[in-house]
């Protein structure tokens, strides 16, 4: 039944749009039929609408059209009924080719809008429900945008005569009240390059058949465009006088002024983009899970201990006012996040020393919060779960690296402690030199991981006989895992 609803309608929407109609002396013809639709004009230009079998005017239309530039024009009908305080707008539409205005009319308001049908029959409650309401045509916000604009292009553009644009059409130079600012040259036959007095090419000028000119820019964020009288001609130097003028006059409405200007605009633009980067770097700082100057200490492998400043880096976030560092010098290149941690301190001499320290030495360092609370990390080697793992890092693979590591949880035999940035857990067991991780992958066999595990737990089993990879990197179960362990290994 749906397939046959929208075939009747398919059908009678084409039977429409074949009708053909037309405006003889007033009369509204389709398909050469008359009908009592009668149109005239008033003489303010109005369209008016007539239903003859009852002499009542039922739609009254105004058209008004306006040329924003060459490429872009609006158009569109003001309807008036003399039963509503409304006059609405309506965007125009050519149903089918024609020159005459009484009949686009007339095919627009019949095949549109169906105000009245094929016989000349008035749809009244068509009519009715256009008039309900204040209506305006879809195109009004465009149209009044662009002609703000183009108002505001035509004062811009009348402002620059007076800045006293000069060229020789012989050297190809450019002037401004007698002081050179740039120069031109031919490209090809349609094309020029305009450059400022730092040889910076400030604009690429291209003129269509039509006198469209288009003139691109590394300055601009769109390009610019216009139409004008004036010809580019890349054999008669002095034909091209005019436009060129005309060009240079354009691109100072759009801030492109030559002399010097372009390399202050870089400047400008470096500047609030290098404030932009390190703006995003000290966000990035801050969201990170590095540590930058914060009051702590660290003690190094043979126990001694160095209060100060601790900066420490999980992340390598590059520093933009410095093209060398990844963040401080303790990281140079970003080779050492993770690895090493600096520590600002006073010596007995009350002068300013580093001292760094390294994972790989099972240091350890601390740092206070406000309240005076203690967070502690710990370098720390993970025992390899092999090359099958898929890891991806020293960590994983042949377990010969070490990286400072968070102590989260710690409860008589078993040690909890969180990589940064990934939040990852490990466990470290008494006697165990390195710490365990859990996570082995889907290359690995469940019954290897078992065994790794109860290796690692010095013999003791764990669970049911099944290992629960996903759990394990939680640390709720690793905590279950620390108190079986306590009570229930040797």
């Amino acid at each position: 039944m749906r397939n046959i609803v929208t075939i009747v309608l398919l059908t009678f929407s084409l039977t429409l749009c074949a009708q053909k109609v037309k405006v003889k002396k007033g009369v509204v013809l389709v398909d050469k039929q008359e009908t009592p639709i009668r149109v005239t004009t008033s003489e303010g230009g109005e369209y008016i609408f007539t239903d003859s079998s009852s002499d009542k005017v039922f739609i009254t239309a105004k058209r008004e059209a306006y040329k924003v530039d060459e490429t872009k024009s609006f158009e569109w009908l003001i309807l008036k009924n003399e039963n509503s305080e409304f006059e609405n707008e309506v965007d125009m539409k050519y149903m089918s080719f024609t020159l005459n205005m009484k009949k686009a009319i007339a095919e627009f308001l019949m095949k549109e809008l169906g105000f009245f049908d094929a016989a000349g029959a008035v749809n009244n409650d068509k009519i009715t429900a256009f008039f309900s309401e204040k209506r305006e045509r879809a195109s009004k916000a465009e149209y009044e945008q662009l002609v703000t604009a183009a108002k505001e292009s035509a004062a811009a553009y009348a402002a620059t005569e007076s800045i006293g644009i000069y060229v020789d059409p012989e050297l190809k130079e450019i002037t401004r009240k007698g002081e050179k600012i740039g120069s031109y040259r031919f490209a090809d036959a349609s094309t020029m390059i305009i450059r400022d007095l730092d040889t910076y090419k400030i604009g690429v000028v291209t003129q269509d058949l039509s006198g469209n000119v288009n003139i691109e820019s590394q300055l601009l964020t769109s390009p610019l465009t216009y139409n004008t009288k004036n010809r580019y001609s890349a054999t008669d130097k002095y034909a091209t006088k005019e436009f060129v003028i005309e060009a240079v006059r354009r691109m100072h409405t759009r801030g492109l002024e030559l002399g010097h200007s372009a390399n202050e605009t870089l400047e400008k633009v470096n500047e609030e983009a290098k404030a932009e980067a390190i703006k995003s770097y000290e966000e990035a700082k801050a969201n990170s899970s590095n540590i930058y100057g914060q009051l702590g200490y660290g003690i190094d492998d043979k126990g001694e201990r160095f209060e100060g400043k601790v900066t420490m880096l999980f992340e390598d976030i590059k520093d933009p006012t410095d093209p060398l560092s990844g963040g401080t010098i303790v990281n140079v290149g970003g080779s050492d996040i993770g690895k090493k941690v600096s520590i600002i301190y006073l010596n007995e001499k009350e002068k300013k020393r580093t001292k760094t320290l390294s994972a790989k030495k099972a240091t350890r360092f601390c740092i206070f919060d406000k309240e005076g609370n203690e967070t502690c990390y710990q370098g720390i080697k993970v025992k390899s779960n092999g090359m099958l793992a898929g890891g991806g890092d020293a960590l994983s693979i042949g377990g010969s690296g070490a990286l400072f590591m968070q102590e989260v949880f710690k409860d008589g035999k078993g040690t909890i402690y969180q990589e940064f940035p990934s939040k990852k857990y490990y466990l470290r067991v008494e006697g165990q030199e390195k710490a365990f991780d859990f996570a082995f992958g889907p290359l690995i066999k469940e019954e290897k991981k078992i065994a790794k595990l109860k290796e690692y737990l010095g013999g003791c089993d764990y669970g049911n006989g099944s290992y629960d990879e996903a759990g394990l990197q939680k640390i709720e179960k690793v905590k279950e895992l620390i108190n079986f362990y306590n009570n229930s290994c040797k």
